[in-house]
């Protein structure tokens, strides 16, 4: 709402927002009371009992639930290790301990300590539980997603090599094999083909995802433009990494990691400073932009080129647009075009609407 200058409804919110915040501290208090009180459980139940496996379920799922991972995993390790030593013929729970081990692993982004977890518990739940029962497929799903965030980070990290590559492509095949419908895995893997230089590979993967998403994956484009520069499909590629640059500027602008595939893509196709800004603007003129992050990209893009009529235009229409993934810095934005063209009283407007809502800017 605050991005589409409906100042007054945000305001109201924030309002409810405060007023809830006073009621989240009593439950706050009621947390730490149970938590105390599990704890004071687990004292008392100093045996290998049933009980106390019992009370280290709960405190381990009280505690993952307020994010304490780390604290979480060491108590679900206990619990497994508990659980195997009463020899219990609950396999349900067995199963139901490793998936919440394997989580709060993977919430600490110990992608590869996940993977293995992921792996072993699916493996355990094939033997000891029937063949359509749910936990089953949680667990497969789980394993999905560990080797797909795992290879994720070995075809990206920095220095990143072949063989790093061909052990991401061996992680994420297994994961779209277990779930072909998810366009991220499918990105992912073309990542990795990309990666260990299988670049029809990874086009055809790049394809796949697109397909399943109904519309292109702008996310990945960069590494998609690598692999087409890689079939020596230059201009394809060129096209594929304006697509990326612009999904960067209007979504990750900040991040030094994109910012290093920006840099590692230009690197690849040759682009010095002067064919790269050719190549953006003919690709912002030439192309039919409909989406919000495309027109602050385009519109922040102009503006650092003093293209200051041009990127005020790109501003207007994201701040009339509906969509509500802006904020109130696009006025800020305008205001230096209106600014920069003379026009005063429209750089005084939006600049007194950034003020309303951040009165120490």
């Amino acid at each position: 709402l605050q991005g589409q200058g409906k100042l007054a409804e945000a305001r109201k919110i924030k309002s409810e927002i405060e007023r809830l915040k006073g009621g989240s501290k009593s439950a706050e208090s009621n947390v730490a009371a149970k938590e105390h009180r599990l704890r004071q459980r687990l004292q008392q139940q100093n045996e290998a009992t049933a009980s106390r496996l019992d009370a280290l379920k709960d405190l381990a799922s009280l505690v993952q639930a307020q994010g304490n991972y780390a604290q979480a995993e060491a108590l679900y390790q206990e619990a497994i290790a508990l659980y195997q030593q009463l020899e219990h013929d609950r396999p349900e729970l067995e199963i139901e301990l490793r998936i919440n081990h394997w989580f709060a692993v993977s919430s600490q982004k110990r992608y590869e300590n996940a993977c293995t977890l992921a792996e072993q518990t699916l493996s355990r739940a094939q033997k000891i539980l029937p063949e359509k029962h749910g936990c089953l497929a949680i667990a497969a799903s789980n394993l999905a997603g560990a080797n797909s965030n795992f290879g994720w980070k070995l075809a990206t990290q920095t220095g990143a090599s072949q063989q790093d590559g061909q052990r991401a492509v061996t992680l994420l095949r297994q994961s779209v094999e277990i779930e072909p419908q998810k366009a991220d895995y499918w990105s992912n893997l073309g990542v990795a083909y990309n990666l260990a230089s299988k670049f029809e590979d990874a086009v055809a993967a790049f394809e796949e995802s697109d397909q399943l998403r109904k519309q292109p994956d702008w996310q990945h484009r960069l590494f998609y433009s690598q692999a087409l520069k890689g079939l020596g499909r230059h201009d394809d590629a060129v096209r594929r990494y304006c697509e990326g640059w612009l999904w960067v500027l209007g979504n990750r602008g900040s991040s030094s990691q994109y910012q290093r595939f920006l840099r590692e893509t230009e690197s690849q196709l040759g682009l010095d400073p002067e064919t790269r800004d050719g190549a953006l603007g003919d690709y912002v003129s030439q192309t039919r932009l409909d989406k919000s992050w495309q027109w602050k990209a385009a519109g922040i893009w102009l503006k650092d080129r003093g293209e200051y009529e041009s990127a005020a235009a790109e501003f207007t229409r994201l701040i009339k647009s509906s969509e509500p993934d802006q904020d109130i810095f696009v006025h800020s934005h305008r205001g230096l075009c209106y600014l920069e063209l003379g026009q005063y009283d429209a750089a005084i407007a939006d600049f007194s609407r950034v003020l309303e809502e951040r009165h120490d800017d």
